[in-house]
C-alpha cells in the first residue's frame, strides 16, 4: 500500500515554489489564528513536500478543509471536546480503514478515497495542553452540495431552502438514532424502515427536496452511521460537509464530522 501511495504521490508532485509556500503558511495561519504554528505544520505534514493550498474550502466545527494544489482536499481536525466528538486517534482509525479499502480492492460504494492521513503534535495556545493533536486527512476532492446546486443552475434562494430542509432531516435521524438502539450488525435498510415509520419521520420539514434527494440523502446519511456504528453523537453533518463524488455519481458522501 505504501508503495502505492508514493506512486500516486509522485505522479501528483510539484515544484514549490517559495510564494506557494508562503501562500500555504498565509491560510494555515488564518486557521491557527497565532504565530509559530503554520510552519510547524509545514514541516509536519509530509504532504506539503509534494504540494500546497490553494484557497480554503469550508470548516466545520472541529475541522476545516483546504483544497490544494494537486487537486485534492486536506482536512485537518481537532478533537471538539465540547460536541462530543470521538477522539482523534479513532478518527484517523476510521481514515486508515478508508485508504486501505481504497488500495485493497475493496472499496464501497459512496467511499471518499483516502491517500494519506496522520496525526501531529504542534504547540498549543491553551494553557492546560502545552501540545495539541491535529489530525490531517488527504482525500480526494468532493462535489459539495452547494457546488452541485450551482453547476446545476439553481438558484441560491432555491438551494437555501433546501439546506433547512437537510438540516431538518439531520436532526430528526439523530433524534430517531438517540431514541432506538440498533445493533452494530443492524441493517441500514432496515433501520430506514424504521425511521420512516417512526414519529421523528415528518416529510413536512423537508419540503424544499424532491422525493428522490429525500432517499438519496437518508441512504447517505444512514450509511454514514452504519460504518460509525450507529454513533449519533457524530454532529457535525450538514449542508456543507456532504455532497457527491461527481455530478455522475449522486451518492451522498460524508465528508466531514
Amino acid at each position: 500500500m505504501k508503495l502505492l501511495i508514493e506512486s500516486w504521490h509522485t505522479h501528483l508532485k510539484e515544484n514549490i515554489s517559495e510564494d506557494q509556500k508562503q501562500q500555504t503558511l498565509r491560510i494555515l495561519k488564518n486557521w491557527f489564528g497565532y504565530e509559530g504554528v503554520p510552519e510547524e505544520v509545514f514541516q509536519k505534514v509530509p504532504i506539503f513536500r509534494d504540494t500546497f493550498i490553494k484557497r480554503r474550502i469550508g470548516s466545520g466545527t472541529a475541522a476545516t478543509a483546504f483544497e490544494l494544489g494537486n487537486g485534492n482536499v486536506l482536512r485537518l481536525y481537532s478533537n471538539n471536546r465540547y460536541m462530543g466528538h470521538r477522539s482523534i486517534e479513532e478518527e484517523d482509525r476510521q481514515y486508515e480503514k478508508v485508504m486501505s479499502r481504497t488500495f485493497g480492492g475493496s472499496s464501497k460504494k459512496g467511499d471518499i478515497v483516502v491517500y494519506a492521513h496522520g496525526i501531529i503534535e504542534i504547540e498549543s495556545d491553551i494553557d492546560d495542553e502545552p501540545e495539541r493533536k491535529v489530525g490531517w486527512v488527504e482525500m480526494n476532492k468532493v462535489l459539495t452540495l452547494p457546488d452541485y446546486y450551482r453547476y446545476m443552475d439553481v438558484p441560491p434562494y432555491i438551494w437555501e431552502d433546501k439546506r433547512e430542509s437537510f438540516d431538518n432531516l439531520v436532526y430528526d435521524i439523530k433524534s430517531f438514532l438517540s431514541d432506538f438502539s440498533l445493533t452494530e450488525n443492524e441493517d441500514e435498510w432496515e433501520a430506514i424502515e424504521q425511521f420512516e415509520n417512526s414519529f421523528h419521520f415528518n416529510k413536512y420539514r423537508y419540503e424544499h427536496i424532491t422525493k428522490k434527494e429525500l432517499e438519496i440523502f437518508i441512504a447517505g446519511i444512514f450509511k454514514h452511521y452504519k460504518i460509525n456504528n450507529w454513533d449519533s453523537s457524530l454532529g457535525d453533518i450538514h449542508f456543507d460537509n456532504v455532497g457527491f463524488l461527481s455530478l455522475y455519481d449522486q451518492t451522498l458522501v460524508v465528508f466531514d464530522y
